[in-house]
């Protein structure tokens, strides 16, 4: 995972920290490796990653959020750079579930969906699963870490 610095126009790699291991039958605490997932970013501190293909190749509707504290200011130019603290210590960012726990509607499994932060919400659409493109729209209350699926009005979604 990389971070561009705006300002001085680098990029660092970050090396997300672990929670430690919780009771048995927890979830991971890591999305673990995917593909096809969408990801937003929610403000300057914070990333939103949901579903996509797991590396055994099955659909994915978990969804995750990834906390990157701010990094420190470029050194002005000439400036000597920080010393650089070990691989993984110095980013302090962080992975964690975004659903609330006890279930709750939730979008089906899918990969090559499109994502939007809206306000307080993600909002998700399409994607594909192993048979079929789906049309269906969810909203993601980030805050509560609670899905919708909100009635549109138009014409019915159709797969083509």
């Amino acid at each position: 995972m990389l971070r561009v610095d705006g300002g001085g126009m680098r990029w660092s790699r970050v090396e997300p920290r672990l929670p430690p291991p919780g009771a048995a039958g927890d979830p991971p605490p890591s999305p673990g490796a995917r593909r096809g997932h969408c990801a937003v970013a929610l403000d300057d501190e914070t990333a939103w990653v949901f579903g996509g293909r797991g590396a055994n190749g099955a659909y994915l509707d978990d969804a995750w959020l990834l906390a990157v504290p701010r990094a420190a200011p470029a050194p002005a130019p000439g400036a000597p750079a920080a010393p650089r603290a070990p691989a993984g210590a110095a980013d302090g960012a962080r992975w964690r579930r975004a659903e609330a726990p006890g279930g709750g509607p939730r979008p089906p499994p899918r990969a090559a969906a499109a994502a939007a932060a809206c306000g307080d919400h993600v909002a998700v659409f399409g994607g594909t699963n192993a048979t079929a493109c789906d049309g269906s729209l969810w909203l993601f209350h980030v805050a509560r870490g609670t899905w919708t699926e909100p009635i549109v009005a138009g014409p019915p979604k159709t797969a083509t």
